[in-house]
């Protein structure tokens, strides 16, 4: 916390009131692994929104497209530090920021783009565009609320660019707007730092945790509720070479409910000591990439994310989704050698959806058939109006430690989004589904 006054205290023993002068901020006074920044010969390439006028409504994910400079196109580029620039008069809307390496599958469609055109697109409405299909690409840097600049540790950098590459790049705002505010604009982005030649190793990132999709239940009213997120050995073992995944740095993300996160390595069935990333007093308000104590993944090893949510405050369902008033439980970390690998996310299967019915009382099996029948097609409705008592969390709690499955792949975009559905009509259809299911399965209970 601080606070200051403007003039000069009259006396040294009592200082002048600060009145509104104060404010807190989130710190880390100490990190396991600090970097030491080399900027010698370093370029900057700045990457911002071009005065985007932000939709009023709840949630916007705008895409705007960038087309690399010259020598990016004809050489390879190294990134070393990304430094967030947030516009100020619309500080209180951003909530992350995001850079894709465009595929260079899409380069033909991204060169017919106008200039116009690559101001950018609502993605989480317009799939389609080509501009929103740049998400499936690597994830090349990431910012969320709080968090300030990175830099690379020694003898690592991050490529961009290159004749074999599209020769774009796009950047991922999400705007968060509950009041629907109506003409507000923005202008922030990221502040790119690179030199010409590549550091020894190449670096690479990689999303794990649970995949956004909305039967990712957190129940309302309690004071502490546990999600799983897995990358299995199948996983690691297919994507990972011999010689291991150095992984040094890590995000940690959930949403406003998200208290904890541990973020831990199992070997042999043992979960390794200490683990990999923790943060017990996890705050939303103060989200960075951080050094950690570098590790080495090796195939056949698996990744657990532990997320621990508080609801005592509210009384509606949390699902998995894109809003900051929905939940996410993931982890993005930075390792290298770059593989083709960005993304291993778990989500529930139809056994997990069974085994939560089946450790119901006969009165709350009946009360959900109720509700299936008041609200048919409403899952939403369903689950925010069925009452939790202590066996019914505790049942939902066991059946999320049931097996999951396991998306495993280079598309992050697919993977958070559970094959494509986002978090408007396509999720709730997601949603809908899962609702069908279990009505079927308990009319067989």
């Amino acid at each position: 916390i601080y606070s200051w006054n403007d003039a000069d205290p009259s006396d040294a023993s009592s200082p002048d009131y600060h009145m509104s002068n104060r404010g807190s901020i989130g710190v880390t006074f100490v990190e396991t692994s600090q970097v030491v920044e080399d900027m010698n010969g370093a370029k900057t390439l700045l990457i911002l929104q071009d005065n985007v006028e932000i939709p009023a409504k709840d949630t916007t994910y705008w895409c705007s497209g960038v087309r690399l400079p010259v020598e990016f196109q004809r050489k390879e580029q190294h990134m070393i530090r990304f430094a967030p620039v947030i516009h100020e008069p619309s500080k209180e809307f951003v909530h992350h920021v995001v850079l894709y390496n465009c595929p260079v599958k899409l380069k033909e469609d991204l060169d017919k783009l106008t200039r116009e055109e690559l101001k950018g697109v609502d993605c989480s409405m317009n799939r389609d565009k080509v501009l929103s299909k740049c998400r499936g690409g690597a994830n090349m840097a990431a910012w969320a609320v709080g968090g300030g600049p990175y830099s690379y540790p020694s003898g690592v950098s991050y490529s961009i660019g290159g004749p074999s590459e599209s020769g774009y790049l796009v950047i991922e705002m999400h705007y968060d707007n509950p009041n629907k505010v109506s003409g507000a604009t923005d202008s922030s982005g990221l502040n790119i730092s690179y030199i010409t030649t590549g550091r020894k190793y190449n670096a690479g990132t990689l999303a794990v945790g649970h995949s956004v999709t909305p039967n990712m239940i957190v129940p309302p009213g309690v004071s502490k509720f546990t999600i799983f997120g897995t990358c299995d050995s199948s996983c690691t073992s297919k994507h990972i070479p011999c010689e291991g995944l150095n992984v040094f740095a890590n995000l940690l993300h959930t949403h406003l409910a998200g208290v904890a996160l541990t973020l831990k390595v199992i070997r042999d069935g043992k979960a390794l000591d200490p683990p990999l990333d923790q943060e017990l007093n996890y705050d939303f308000n103060f989200q960075e990439t951080r050094s950690i104590t570098p590790t080495t993944i090796y195939p056949g090893d698996s990744l657990l994310l532990e997320c621990v949510y508080q609801t005592n405050t509210t009384n509606n369902v949390l699902v998995g989704g894109l809003a900051t008033s929905d939940e996410m439980c993931v982890a993005f970390l930075n390792y290298y050698p770059r593989l083709d690998f960005s993304s291993c996310l778990s989500y529930p299967t139809d056994l997990t959806t069974f085994k939560f019915l089946k450790g119901l009382t006969h009165e709350k099996q009946q009360e959900i058939k109720r509700l299936s029948n008041m609200y048919p097609g409403d899952a939403k409705s369903q689950v925010n109006n069925f009452v939790w008592d202590n066996q019914s969390l505790h049942s939902l709690e066991v059946a999320y430690k049931e097996k999951y499955n396991v998306y495993c792949g280079p598309n992050l975009q697919e993977a958070l989004c559970g094959s494509g559905a986002g978090v408007s009509a396509a999720a709730m259809r997601l949603c809908v589904i899962v609702a069908s299911i279990t009505t079927v399965l308990l009319w067989n209970i």
